[in-house]
């Protein structure tokens, strides 16, 4: 498992997610003023430590290089990031700034289509530009649009198409009425 434009790296990312799920199912309780800022803080020191220990052995933990102590280091931030963005989500509440965020959050409910959008978008750039990297401020910038763009189709539509479809679609028990609205709910 390479570095960067290597094979997609499922085994090293798998922790990630399953560290992910885990969160989810406890994300109400860790992320609870003023615990939270334990959590986070905790998080945080054990991915730096992770990242300097790794640092120190034969391995590494470069980014990307999927050696144990970047996939440690890399779940224990992506976990600390979270629990954080959780933490400042709660703090915009207390001082009402949720319409301000209502784009970012748009982004986030609608992220199966938000992720699609900036993967095609990506790949486009890539082709039109013969493979040039893809982290130049303008492009990285460039996701602003793809933001912007949930938070529309969220206010127009109510969820995105992709979440749509994934509601149409999904398996429904038996003897269950199918009452599906534009917003994704029954």
């Amino acid at each position: 498992m390479g570095g960067t434009g290597g094979a997609y790296r499922l085994a090293t990312l798998l922790p990630m997610a399953l560290g992910g799920l885990a969160l989810a199912a406890v994300l109400r309780q860790v992320t609870r003023l003023p615990q939270a800022w334990v959590v986070a803080g905790a998080l945080f020191a054990a991915s730096l430590a992770a990242y300097r220990i790794g640092a120190g052995t034969a391995s590494g933990s470069a980014a990307y290089s999927g050696t144990t102590a970047e996939v440690i280091g890399a779940t224990l931030l992506a976990t600390g990031s979270v629990v954080a963005s959780f933490i400042m989500l709660a703090l915009a509440e207390r001082i009402s700034l949720r319409r301000v965020l209502a784009p970012l959050l748009a982004a986030g409910r609608l992220a199966l289509t938000a992720y699609t959008l900036q993967i095609l978008w990506l790949a486009l750039l890539s082709a039109l530009r013969d493979g040039a990297p893809d982290d130049q401020w303008w492009i990285l910038g460039s996701s602003l649009v793809v933001v912007g763009g949930s938070w529309l189709l969220e206010r127009l539509m109510g969820t995105g198409p992709l979440e749509w479809l994934i509601h149409v679609l999904r398996p429904r028990p038996l003897g269950s009425s199918v009452s599906a609205r534009s917003d994704g709910s029954r």
